[in-house]
């Protein structure tokens, strides 16, 4: 499952360039980010519901099925987009095209941005759960609430993106975003200390923080895509690897955290990731 994750998320960018006109490219990786940003507030709800009709095995048969729809979608209303002319124009080695990425600085500063806040946001998905209901002793049906508004938050985000990315620019949303972020993040971690058994203290920022992230991550993507446009397929790759490799490098350091310290610690780990 991890491989055919791993192919889906480094092909799908590199198709999004070969299909969509140069003007276009933009807007179209930012809207798919819209959709990457819904699933995880309407999967737990399809989840829950089907464990609640049925058992744990049913959530795999909705998964088995539902990726039979998404294969015969794509076999029969998808073709090739990257021409038998295109392969043959690119004799280049593939590590050479990585060193090339791998020297630009620009290309290192998106992906790089991208790895470490893809790790703060999946890092905060981690922990959350027992910030609000172990520490904080909020119900499951209240954080659950608490878990929509921060991801409807970060939807919205991504949303904006979507339309603003035309005209403002990737680099200049990546400013914005993280300027938020790190304003977000240490207010979390200051008024985790001052108000140490407030919701509403940690929910807040928690709020600004999802929005910040849902500004950049998005904004990341469609910069480490455009810097070289004739090698798609590499920059999404090594994009993907990044993203991953730093996300798993974050999710250890909040892990570690979280399972020695106290819950504060987790908050200061997710800003140095920063």
């Amino acid at each position: 499952l991890g491989f055919m994750a791993a192919a889906f998320t480094g092909i799908g960018n590199a198709i999004i360039k070969d299909v969509f006109p140069k003007d276009k490219v933009k807007k179209a990786i930012a809207s798919i980010e819209v959709a990457m940003a819904i699933a995880p507030t309407v999967a737990p709800i399809i989840g829950s519901h089907l464990l609640y009709w049925f058992d744990w095995k049913a959530i795999f048969i909705f998964l088995t099925a539902y990726s039979v729809v998404l294969f015969c979608c794509v076999l029969l209303y998808m073709p090739e987009t990257h021409h038998a002319d295109l392969r043959q124009a690119e004799k280049e080695s593939v590590f050479r095209v990585y060193k090339r990425l791998l020297s630009s600085p620009e290309f290192l500063a998106y992906i790089l941005t991208l790895g470490l806040l893809f790790g703060v946001f999946f890092g905060y998905l981690d922990v959350s759960p027992f910030i609000f209901q172990d520490h904080l002793h909020v119900t499951a049906r209240v954080f659950g609430w608490l878990f929509f508004i921060a991801t409807l938050s970060y939807a919205l985000a991504t949303f904006l993106v979507s339309q603003l990315i035309q005209k403002f620019g990737a680099e200049r949303l990546v400013f914005y975003g993280l300027l938020l972020v790190v304003l977000a993040s240490a207010s979390l971690l200051l008024l985790s200390y001052i108000y140490a058994h407030e919701v509403v203290a940690i929910v807040l920022p928690t709020i600004a923080l999802m929005f910040g992230l849902g500004l950049l991550l998005p904004s990341t993507k469609v910069g480490a895509m455009t810097v070289f446009r004739k090698n798609s397929g590499s920059s999404a790759s090594l994009m993907k690897f990044f993203q991953s490799g730093l996300c798993v490098v974050v999710l250890i350091l909040v892990s570690h955290m979280h399972a020695r310290m106290h819950v504060y610690p987790i908050f200061l780990s997710l800003l140095v990731s920063l």
